[in-house]
C-alpha cells in the first residue's frame, strides 16, 4: 500500500498536496459552519467564486482575484444585522446562490468560454493542479487554518454558545465575521483548484 502512494505522489505531487491542504482546511471550516447552522454557505460562496472566476476570464485578470472579490462582497453582504429582518438566513443564502449562478451563465456567455473550460470552473481540475495552484493554497489556506487554530477558543465560544460568550466578552459579532471572511478566502483558493462542485 505504501508503494502505491509513494508512486501516485511522485506521478501527481501538486494534485495530491493541493487535495491534502483543500481537505484539512475545508474539513475544519466545515465544522464550524455546521456549529453555526449554515451550511448553505458554502455553495453559495462556491457559486459566488464561480460567477467571480468567470469575470475574472472576461476581464482577463488572476482568476483568483476575481473569485476572491466575488467571495470577500458576497462575506459583506452576509455580515449585515439579519437577525431583525423579516427574511431568515436561509432565504438571503438561496437568493444569493440562485442570483450568483444567473450571472455566472451570463459573463460565461459573454465571455466565450468554450465547454471545457466551464467543466474546469465547475468541477476542478486536480489531476492537473500546478506548482502556481499549490503556491497559492499555500498561501491562503494554510495562514487562515493556522489562526483559526489560534483562536479556536474564542470561534469555539462563539458559536456553541453565544450568550455565553458575550458575558465572557468576546465580540461576537466581530469574530463572526473574521470567520465567513476567511471563509470567503478559503472557498475563492479553493474553488479555483478543486472547482465548485469539490468545495
Amino acid at each position: 500500500m505504501w508503494n502505491s502512494v509513494t508512486s501516485l505522489f511522485a506521478l501527481f505531487p501538486n494534485a495530491l498536496l493541493c487535495g491534502m491542504i483543500m481537505a484539512v482546511t475545508c474539513a475544519v471550516f466545515g465544522v464550524f459552519v455546521l456549529l453555526h447552522r449554515v451550511v448553505f454557505i458554502s455553495i453559495a460562496l462556491a457559486e459566488c467564486a464561480v460567477c467571480g472566476i468567470a469575470a475574472a476570464a472576461l476581464c482577463h485578470i488572476h482568476p483568483f482575484a476575481g473569485a476572491a472579490s466575488a467571495c470577500l462582497l458576497a462575506v459583506l453582504f452576509l455580515a449585515m444585522d439579519w437577525e431583525n429582518s423579516a427574511l431568515p438566513r436561509d432565504a438571503i443564502l438561496g437568493t444569493l446562490y440562485a442570483g450568483a449562478s444567473a450571472l455566472s451563465v451570463l459573463l460565461v456567455a459573454r465571455s466565450g468560454m468554450g465547454l471545457l473550460e466551464v467543466k474546469a470552473m465547475l468541477y476542478g481540475d486536480l489531476i492537473l493542479a500546478a506548482p502556481a495552484d499549490l503556491r497559492l493554497l499555500a498561501l491562503v489556506q494554510l495562514p487562515v487554518l493556522g489562526l483559526t487554530i489560534l483562536f479556536l477558543k474564542p470561534l469555539l465560544y462563539t458559536f456553541l454558545d453565544r450568550n455565553a460568550a458575550q458575558l465572557m466578552k468576546i465580540p461576537v459579532k466581530t469574530v463572526e465575521f473574521l470567520f465567513f471572511l476567511a471563509l470567503g478566502l478559503v472557498v475563492s483558493a479553493a474553488s479555483k483548484t478543486g472547482g465548485a462542485m469539490l468545495v
